[in-house]
């Protein structure tokens, strides 16, 4: 509640769309449930600060970092019997943003999955990009959100087709 783009303060939307041919919805959930391997093939990310299973459970408070900023966030888990899509999201705060980011993960009809990810801003951090873009137009969270969050879709399909990782490509070059 309060986070949807046409809410009022909401000063920064990135929406991703991206399909995983051969892996289940199941899949990508306990990929993303598996935080502390984020860094190994995302490259916005660092190891999350995750209670003792290691992964992210429902409810659970942890702290988050990225874009060079630490977050507390808290995770929620919609998990339907037999239904979909699967839906993993957390909220997460610290003294610059407000931050909302879901995870709709949809079998795609074929075997494999269509993972959405949205992410919505407000606070003074994105309100002052929302403004600062105007006087220099190359200032866009909402272009950054949107690149990061596609490479953390593509690192994401990669780990789970076997195909290495990003950051293993990139090291080995």
């Amino acid at each position: 509640p309060g986070f949807a783009p046409e809410d009022a303060g909401v000063h920064v939307y990135a929406y991703n769309e991206m399909r995983f041919p051969n892996a289940s919805p199941v899949q990508v959930l306990e990929a993303l449930r598996n935080a502390e391997s984020w860094p190994d093939y995302y490259i916005n990310a660092w190891p999350p600060s995750l209670g003792p299973s290691g992964r992210i459970e429902d409810g659970e408070t942890f702290l988050l970092r990225t874009f060079g900023s630490t977050f507390k966030a808290r995770a929620t888990l919609d998990l339907p019997d037999g239904q979909t899509p699967i839906t993993i999201a957390w909220q997460a705060r610290n003294a610059m943003a407000h931050v909302f980011h879901r995870w709709d993960i949809h079998p795609d009809g074929l075997g494999g999955s269509v993972v959405t990810t949205e992410e919505t801003q407000r606070g003074f951090g994105p309100w002052s990009s929302h403004w600062m873009r105007r006087i220099l137009p190359s200032m866009r969270l909402k272009r950054a959100l949107q690149a990061t969050h596609f490479l953390w879709l593509l690192g994401l399909r990669a780990q789970l087709q076997g195909w290495g990782t990003r950051m293993e490509a990139r090291a080995a070059t």
